[in-house]
């Protein structure tokens, strides 16, 4: 029995419920290319950030730091100008230190007390964005049309600085507004910038410490050559010295901290490129299914009352030879797999965000297992394919702790880890409670090592690695680390068989 045709009632019924389908995956496509433009950026400014970090380390000078500073900032958020302030404490204010874009005559603009308490970033890490009316004092005055401000600390949490990227009022319809998607990158570029400034400071002053000690050790020498002292006090004194510069060494490398974050961001880059690119793939075979659809669609809209069989009939032809059902089976497999992609690069970046906290030297109740995987996230691109993550978590609560300080102590255990299992292998991390304590077991299936190697593992500068792969200074840092939190890190290990790290930290710092 032949099927009678549909009615015109019937007919625009469908056309309203493919249109509906087409308009809603036209707005699907809109989203996922303008995430993809969004993962683009992102992708570029983490590019630009590595290349600052690996540039700021050959400054010779504060001014130069300064410059290459404020130059990356505006290559990094395409802003036109940028500004670099130092607070100097003695007279609660803000001193700019380095500038580009602006005129010369603004160098010795300063940030006053008042205003720094108006802006609440005293004990605080907030980025700000701040529309500027014109004339106001005093960045108003300066031409100022909007700014992004992102203060950094001292190890007390003590305000030391801010930088500073902005758009003048004569250029600002030339430059795009700036919105808040520049704020986590803002944040993560700062304390970089941070890091990699103490790390400047301390250096400059290991320098100059050695430089003295250098000149006492030599006119000790002559004065003993002078006095014909017996070898063994020359020998004993050289010694002393040795052991005060050790521990001078000590106090540069505990001011690292977070500096390891320049050294991941490579990895983080090619780790956010690969769902990008699968993204990007998507997109442009999500346009080549729609296509097949709009051709129906466009068929639908030519039905008239005249030619509805012969219409219907190049539908049915067209949908067989395009196997319609197919593409809208693809089309929705596609948008499935581009939500994986971006929830895969969201990850990616949470994991950034929770790894580079600002609040690393300031007590906070935390999650241990959320500081675990945020650092398994940024390691991912070191052993995935080759390494497996066994987690075995226990119940354990929330401990008093400094977050980014025990991060770092993960980052180092599990980059060592990693570096002993040469081809596949496991990783095992456990963590339990006893006693208020909660016990953190991180264990290896890599080479292992000999006795006189565990024996040193800890003490600074001491490494087996090739020269340029390692500096000796992680387990050092770490053990530091677990000592300021009242807790104890040991070791068991055994060539051939791997290595265990056994962390136990108290719930409540007293």
């Amino acid at each position: 029995m032949n099927k009678s045709p549909p009615n015109n009632d019937e007919l625009a019924a469908k056309c309203d419920d493919l249109q509906g389908q087409v308009i809603r995956f036209l707005k699907v496509e809109q989203d996922l290319i303008h995430t993809r433009n969004q993962l683009d950026r992102d992708l570029a400014r983490f590019k630009a950030i590595q290349s600052y970090s690996q540039q700021i380390m050959h400054a010779e000078s504060m001014d130069e730091f300064a410059e290459i500073t404020v130059e990356s900032v505006i290559e990094t958020f395409e802003v036109e100008c940028s500004a670099f302030f130092s607070y100097d404490n003695t007279e609660n204010c803000l001193k700019m230190k380095g500038m580009f874009g602006f005129e010369s005559n603004y160098l010795d603009c300063q940030l006053d007390g008042k205003w720094i308490a108006s802006r609440g970033i005293s004990q605080e890490g907030n980025v700000i964005i701040e529309n500027i009316s014109p004339g106001s004092d005093p960045l108003g005055s300066m031409g100022l049309s909007q700014v992004i401000i992102s203060p950094y600390h001292d190890d007390n949490n003590n305000l030391d600085g801010i930088l500073m990227g902005g758009v003048s009022e004569g250029k600002k319809d030339y430059y795009d507004k700036i919105s808040k998607e520049l704020i986590p990158s803002f944040m993560v570029f700062t304390q970089q910038m941070s890091s990699l400034l103490q790390n400047f400071n301390a250096k400059r002053y290991l320098n100059e410490k050695v430089q003295r000690r250098t000149a006492e050790v030599v006119k000790q020498k002559k004065e003993i050559e002078g006095k014909n002292v017996v070898l063994e006090d020359q020998k004993e004194e050289l010694h002393s010295m040795l052991e005060s510069l050790k521990l001078t060494q000590s106090q540069l490398v505990q001011s690292e901290k977070m500096a390891s974050l320049g050294q991941l961001v490579a990895g983080i880059a090619h780790e956010i490129n690969n769902p990008v690119t699968f993204i990007s793939a998507g997109v442009d075979s999500l346009g080549a299914n729609l296509e097949e659809v709009r051709q129906v669609l466009d068929i639908y809209h030519k039905i008239t009352p005249g030619n509805t069989k012969n219409k219907l009939k190049e539908i049915e032809d067209l949908k067989e030879q395009i196997d319609y059902k197919q593409a809208i089976r693809e089309i929705n497999k596609l948008i499935e797999s581009i939500k994986n992609g971006t929830e895969r690069t969201t990850q990616i970046v949470n994991g950034l965000r929770t790894f580079s906290r600002l609040d690393e030297d300031v007590l906070k109740i935390a999650d241990i297992h959320e500081g675990l995987d945020s650092t398994l996230i940024l390691l991912h691109n070191r052993y995935k394919n080759r390494i497996e993550i066994s987690k075995d978590y226990g119940v354990i609560p929330l401990i008093e702790c400094y977050p980014g300080q025990l991060n770092q102590v993960f980052m180092n255990i599990l980059s060592n880890a990693i570096d002993a299992i040469k081809g596949n292998g496991v990783i095992t991390i456990s963590t339990s409670k006893s006693n208020g304590f909660i016990q953190i077991n991180i264990t290896d299936t890599g080479s292992g090592m000999p006795e006189h190697i565990k024996a040193k593992i800890f003490d600074p500068f001491y490494t087996t690695k090739e020269v340029g792969e390692g500096t000796g200074l992680g387990l050092s840092i770490s053990h530091g680390i677990i000592e300021k939190h009242n807790g104890m890190i040991k070791v068991h290990s055994e060539v051939g068989k791997g290595s265990e790290i056994i962390i136990n930290l108290p719930l409540i710092q007293k």
